[in-house]
């Protein structure tokens, strides 16, 4: 009975925390999805030619690029369609669309070891403080700290500089102070 009560208690837990992790990255999703500005948004994208359903991060401005190829519109006709958007789930057929997440993805695994390596947890605690990134600015580099911020709740806004180096900072960091 007591070994019962413990497998429940954890299922029980793991989908609260669930809810909870998924209400705050669609909550991040619909703001990010309303702004011009570069921010990193966690999706699902179904590719229609294999039925395969990923969780891609991604930039509000790549999901529209990628929408505008996949439905033949203007980028501000994408941008609207977006902005109407509830859902953090899309699906895509244009082989064109599809390879911009494609060019960014990484396993789970992939993203587990990178926190490990950068020890996570100390790193939201300074850029709670700052509001800034200072890290190597490659872009594997930079979508692997935008995947694994962006899944800790965090909103992160991206900019590409000037000699092909990247900028991240903190959108909802500031907004919270």
């Amino acid at each position: 009975m007591k070994n019962l009560f413990i497998l429940f208690f954890i299922a029980f837990s793991n989908l609260i925390f669930s809810q909870d992790t998924n209400s705050v990255l669609h909550a991040n999703f619909i703001q990010a999805i309303n702004t011009a500005s570069n921010i990193f948004i966690i999706i699902n994208v179904k590719d229609l030619n294999t039925n395969d359903v990923k969780e891609f991060c991604t930039t509000n401005d790549e999901l529209r690029e990628a929408i505008k190829i996949e439905k033949s519109l203007t980028y501000d006709e994408a941008f609207e369609l977006l902005q109407k958007s509830k859902s953090r789930e899309f699906e895509f057929k244009n082989e064109k669309a599809l390879k911009i997440f494609n060019a960014n993805y990484f396993t789970k695994n992939e993203l587990l070891n990178f926190e490990k390596e950068i020890n996570i947890n100390n790193l939201i605690k300074e850029i709670n403080k700052t509001w800034n990134l200072d890290y190597d600015k490659t872009q594997e580099k930079t979508y692997l700290f935008g995947y694994s911020l962006s899944k800790k709740g965090i909103l992160i806004g991206f900019s590409q500089m000037c000699y092909g180096f990247n900028g991240l900072w903190c959108v909802s960091c500031q907004e919270n102070k």
